[in-house]
């Protein structure tokens, strides 16, 4: 069935023009032009050898889903979508860096900060009810520097290609996603961004299985990131080991927890032993409140201090039951007192 981009924006309303970028899969890839938009946008428009209607359904729910969080930030703006002359969605043309194009490995600091800004992403989105569940080095993009994460495509190939009976999982698909149609939820989405953190630290993918998907220190697993780069501390691999478990209860529950972990290079799962309703979920900001780490505009739970009498700055304190020592947790207090005092000297 030809259909060039061409026909295509002579029948799409608001559409003015559409040259093909990526014409390969079930969703293809257009530069174009609306008529209620200055300059360029991308068109995610399904292939025009789709005729499935389970197809185009899939396809309606993800680009509603997408267009529903847009205005988060961190998020690659919706302009429009349509249905005619087949379903389509129109978004920002966004000048940036893929991860995937970066000179991987970066630095250890690096990697925590993109990590820090993708998970605040998911984050937001997650609690507006709308998971990735594709998330890969190719789907997020630096614009202005590593803390300016944008999340592009937002799950709409994957799920075009699981009701067309062609899914392709990648080293960055959760296995629950691989091998199972369901839809993705937080602990998949922390799946993917640990192995976008493995790729990060050590310039290559997690990729075991027939699938191509695994998990660090399973067996036949990749090497752990520590033993590629000599420069990632020993612990982040077992931060790793945890976000990429191949079972998503033994998984952070949420993005924002992975955040945490990266930041302080903890192994622990602040997560409560027992199995509650909400891990069933795959986590949710009531299990966040529980804990104390739903954020900054929520009342943190007071700081158990551990240490021993005269041990100085050894020990840990328990934050919600998330230990960390007290040594970076003073260094925290010290960066945010300095913060403050150049706030107050630049008024």
């Amino acid at each position: 069935m030809s259909d060039p981009p061409s026909s295509f924006a002579r029948a799409a309303p608001g559409v003015r023009a559409a040259t093909a970028l990526h014409e390969d899969g079930v969703v293809h890839t257009y530069a174009g032009r609306l008529a209620s938009v200055s300059g360029e946008v991308r068109l995610f428009v399904l292939s025009p050898e789709v005729s499935d209607p389970a197809v185009e359904s899939a396809f309606d729910r993800a680009a509603a889903g997408w267009e529903r969080i847009a205005d988060r930030q961190g998020v690659v703006s919706v302009h429009d979508r349509g249905e005619r002359p087949r379903p389509w969605i129109a978004v920002e043309s966004v000048d940036g860096t893929r991860l995937s194009d970066l000179d991987a490995p970066l630095a250890v600091e690096e990697v925590r900060t993109v990590l820090g800004a993708v998970a605040e992403v998911l984050r937001a989105t997650g609690r507006a009810g709308v998971h990735h569940g594709a998330l890969s080095p190719a789907s997020v993009r630096l614009v202005d520097g590593p803390g300016d994460a944008r999340i592009d495509d937002w799950g709409l190939e994957r799920a075009c290609q699981v009701a067309a009976g062609r899914q392709q999982p990648t080293p960055y698909t959760a296995p629950e996603l691989a091998t199972e149609e369901r839809e993705p939820d937080d602990r998949a989405d922390v799946y993917s961004l640990g192995a976008i953190a493995y790729y990060l630290l050590t310039g290559g993918a997690p990729r075991t299985g027939a699938t191509g998907a695994g998990e660090v220190g399973g067996d036949g697993s990749p090497p752990r990131a520590s033993a590629v780069n000599g420069s990632v501390p020993g612990r982040f691999d077992a931060v790793l080991e945890t976000a990429m478990a191949g079972e998503p209860g033994d998984r952070y529950a949420t993005p924002y927890e992975f955040k945490l972990a990266t930041l302080f290079d903890s192994h622990g799962n602040p997560q409560p032993a027992q199995q509650t309703a909400d891990e069933d979920s795959g986590g949710t900001a009531q299990s966040e409140e529980r804990d104390g780490l739903a954020g900054a505009d929520e009342q943190p739970q007071e700081a158990v201090d551990t240490a021993e009498p005269g041990s100085g700055d050894e020990g840990s304190l328990d934050l919600g039951g998330y230990s960390v020592s007290r040594r970076t947790a003073l260094g925290a207090v010290g960066l945010g007192i300095v913060g403050a005092a150049s706030w107050v000297a630049t008024e």
